[in-house]
């Protein structure tokens, strides 16, 4: 849920007049698929670190593999624009901070 405390909410606001009030700053939505995806591999993952590991499907492995491939171009052209990092990213799954959850 989108409330005006949300981070897109209120980020423009922080760039206003050319100046950068914050670290600089993309976002990239995820559809409602590409999110039972994350949530299945992360399972996935919990599952293999219990001892439990499954194998991952086709469709999973196909849907990961097309999720890492928007991630790299979103990142390309964050870069060409100027709003990329020579230092890496911080990747943030929620607008919510974990303390707030």
């Amino acid at each position: 849920q989108i409330t005006k405390y949300n981070l897109e909410e209120w980020y423009e606001g922080l760039e206003k007049g050319g100046q950068h009030l914050t670290a600089q700053s993309f976002f990239l939505e995820l559809s409602d698929e590409e999110l039972h995806l994350l949530s299945s591999l992360a399972s996935s993952q919990l599952a293999a670190n219990l001892g439990m590991s499954r194998r991952l499907t086709n469709a999973e492995l196909a849907g990961r593999e097309a999720l890492e491939e928007r991630i790299a171009a979103a990142l390309k052209r964050a870069e060409e624009a100027g709003t990329g990092s020579k230092c890496g990213y911080f990747v943030r799954l929620s607008t919510r901070s974990p303390k707030d959850a």
